[in-house]
């Protein structure tokens, strides 16, 4: 009976060791897509989605063989352990000394087109986002999915707050994309494409005897629909509809990394301070971030604290929303504000020169 015993016992536990090696395996992955251009191998980057999933299983795994006494324990501590550069872009739990210089503050929010569609009860938004901002009192606003039409007259209501603007909208016919308000003077603005579409926009922004470069923008999306994000919230899908979602995840990796060239060359290229924010829907594991963090300062790491999570809908431990700015600026103050009026939650920041 004894022996029989053992023998159970061996196979569980290889059993266990094997899901384990899958596991740091697939956080290994993870590592690889914040360095390899989606444009020529994509699979990395289906795995930096769930970082900080893999990150907790193989603390359990960890833990686990410690309390066996088994040195198993020791593989996922490796895994960890080298990648302990990465925990900080999703997990912070330092706050910076504040010295309060000539400063201005910023919100950025991807406002999911005022609730439009009633994706989120059948109240626009526009008039509750308002009121948010106004009581914030940011001395510029950035938004992406930004919509102005006959039923939702925010543009006018914005600009009572704001008196300086540069707008972009996707088409004629439709008034919705990026803007970005302001309280400070707009010397000159641009913006930036692919594909005849704006990804983003800047304002070169006079305060007080500097000026900066503020951008606003908004990667390429993944476009799932509510049926996908039924199927993963379920995990009850068939085999068709995960190979439309991988389709669609990859071909985003594949879009951003074109984009994020593009938008790197204009930070290369940019004499002024900068400030960029938006929503990118990468993850702090992905190319388009470490591409960026390259050369502007992440705020989160600065001054977050916390899972820096800013998206609401498919898991609810991404952040794909960021403030970066040169390293020449000083974050003061980063904040997520908890409201319920998006997708996406709304990042504040206080910034000096």
């Amino acid at each position: 009976m004894k022996k029989r015993q053992r023998k159970k016992l061996s196979f569980g536990i290889w059993a266990i060791l094997f899901i384990n090696y899958i596991a740091i395996i697939s956080l290994l992955l993870s590592y690889l897509g914040a360095f390899l251009n989606p444009s020529f191998i994509s699979f990395p980057q289906l795995f930096s989605i769930i970082y900080p999933l893999l990150f907790f299983i193989n603390l359990f795994f960890v833990l686990f063989w410690i309390s066996l006494w088994r040195k198993y324990f020791l593989y996922s501590l490796f895994a960890l352990i080298i990648g302990i550069s990465f925990f900080q872009r999703t997990f912070n739990f330092s706050k910076p000394e504040r010295f309060y210089n000539d400063n201005f503050s910023i919100i950025t929010y991807n406002v999911h087109l005022f609730n439009y569609y009633k994706w989120q009860g059948r109240e626009f938004t526009h008039r509750k986002i308002f009121s948010l901002i106004k009581s914030k009192n940011p001395d510029l606003l950035f938004m992406q999915e930004f919509l102005d039409n006959k039923k939702v007259k925010s543009f006018k209501l914005f600009s009572t707050l704001f008196p300086y603007n540069t707008v972009s909208y996707n088409s004629n016919t439709v008034k919705a994309g990026l803007v970005i308000f302001s309280k400070f003077p707009i010397i000159s603005s641009g913006k930036i494409k692919y594909k005849d579409q704006a990804f983003a926009i800047y304002s070169d922004i006079k305060i007080g005897q500097d000026t900066l470069r503020f951008i606003n923008v908004h990667l390429r999306s993944i476009y799932l629909t509510k049926t996908d994000y039924n199927s993963l919230d379920s995990l009850k899908f068939k085999d068709s509809r995960l190979k439309k979602i991988v389709d669609k995840l990859t071909k985003g990796y594949i879009e951003r990394s074109k984009e994020v060239k593009i938008l790197t060359n204009l930070i290369d290229t940019t004499h002024y301070p900068i400030v960029l924010c938006g929503d990118f829907n990468d993850t702090p594991l992905s190319y388009t971030y470490t591409q960026i963090s390259k050369r502007l300062v992440d705020a989160f790491i600065i001054a977050g604290f916390g899972l820096g999570s800013t998206y609401k809908q498919l898991l609810p431990i991404l952040r794909i929303d960021y403030i970066f700015v040169s390293d020449d600026l000083q974050i003061l103050d980063y904040n997520k504000i908890k409201v319920n009026f998006s997708d996406h939650y709304p990042l504040w920041a206080e910034i000096g020169k």
